[in-house]
């Protein structure tokens, strides 16, 4: 995979975007990516560098649009839970109808959580990531996650209460693609140097998610690219999932010639 060359603009809802309003979207965004938690207990390898790496590759596939928002980076000590959650709130209100708002984060997660840095004594709930979406006046909004959801933090089996508190997350103004299972860990490569996620997440959007070779990778194709490879390279340990309505319809990039 090339890092500093990508093969296509990420076009996050652009071309709806341009039919109804008739002009460029802003984006808006928040970043985190956790690897060395507070302590040593729970530290992970790549995710601080997952997070690093969606930064710079959106930046430089949208120039203007993220030049004329705001995207914002929260790695390791920087993402404790007041810092996420005042970033989310103070970014994605920015938004108008006419933009569209991301955000990802690559590191713990455990039932119905998302875990910041200060895991110890906090943990940022889904519904309070679903109530800040909500609460944003942008018409076009993705979340995406590479964490663990009974994952790391937890032992045991998924239950009715674990796959109840991913439901939480879910709302039909989001377009939703998570990494793992509710009862699944969300590995990391030590070959690929990255969450297998978000390896496979990544590389899709540089032209192997054009599943049908039209020019174009929608939300649909990219998640069918990334769980299947997730799926393969895990020998079906890991297996994504998604929530959204009309994800096959919605374009996400566009390859560059």
């Amino acid at each position: 995979m090339t890092r500093n060359k990508p093969l296509l603009f990420l076009i996050f809802f652009l071309f709806l975007t341009l039919q109804i309003f008739g002009k460029s979207p802003r984006v808006f965004a928040v970043i985190v990516g956790i690897s060395d938690y507070k302590g040593t207990a729970v530290d992970l390898k790549y995710s601080d560098d997952d997070a690093r790496l969606f930064h710079t590759y959106l930046l430089k596939a949208m120039p203007g649009e993220t030049s004329a928002g705001r995207v914002e980076l929260l790695l390791n000590s920087k993402a404790s839970k007041s810092a996420i959650i005042s970033s989310l709130n103070n970014i994605f209100k920015l938004a108008t109808p006419d933009d569209f708002i991301i955000f990802y984060f690559s590191g713990h997660g455990s039932k119905g959580n998302f875990i910041p840095y200060d895991y110890q004594t906090n943990k940022i709930s889904h519904y309070e990531i679903k109530q800040i979406f909500k609460n944003a006046q942008a018409a076009y909004r993705i979340c995406i996650a590479d964490a663990c959801f009974s994952g790391s933090l937890s032992n045991g089996s998924a239950t009715v209460n674990e796959f109840n508190a991913i439901n939480n997350l879910k709302d039909n103004k989001m377009a939703i693609i998570l990494s793992s299972k509710p009862n699944q860990l969300s590995k990391e490569s030590f070959s690929m140097k990255q969450g297998l996620f978000s390896y496979f997440l990544i590389r899709g959007l540089t032209g192997f998610g054009d599943l049908n070779n039209d020019g174009y990778i929608t939300v649909g194709e990219l998640f069918i690219y990334t769980k299947n490879n997730t799926v393969k390279r895990s020998k079906g340990g890991q297996v994504p999932i998604i929530f959204g309505n009309q994800l096959e319809k919605i374009p996400l990039a566009k390859i560059r010639r």
